[in-house]
């Protein structure tokens, strides 16, 4: 922004007529730059919102995780059992 507004100060001073389009050209700026701030800001927030659904839909894959791991380990157990009960 020091460098726009150094650039923006020598054409001015360069040309004083420009003034009022340098003006304009540098409130446009400040609202397009808002604007974006603001949609940044909004994607952000979709992006926290679809971590938090996603969490959300994995929570009973973790309970279906720990029952699979459960299973593995039940049927790991009877397979033991079974080859080294000798």
């Amino acid at each position: 922004m020091a460098q726009l507004r150094s650039v923006t100060q020598k054409c001015v001073n360069v040309n004083p007529d420009l003034l009022p389009q340098v003006s304009t050209l540098l409130r446009n700026l400040l609202q397009s730059l808002t604007n974006l701030d603001h949609y940044e800001e909004f994607l952000e927030e979709i992006n926290q919102n679809s971590v938090k659904h996603s969490l959300e839909h994995l929570s009973p894959v973790g309970s279906t995780r720990k029952q699979l791991t459960a299973a593995v380990r039940r049927v790991t157990q009877n397979l033991y059992c079974i080859y080294f009960a000798d």
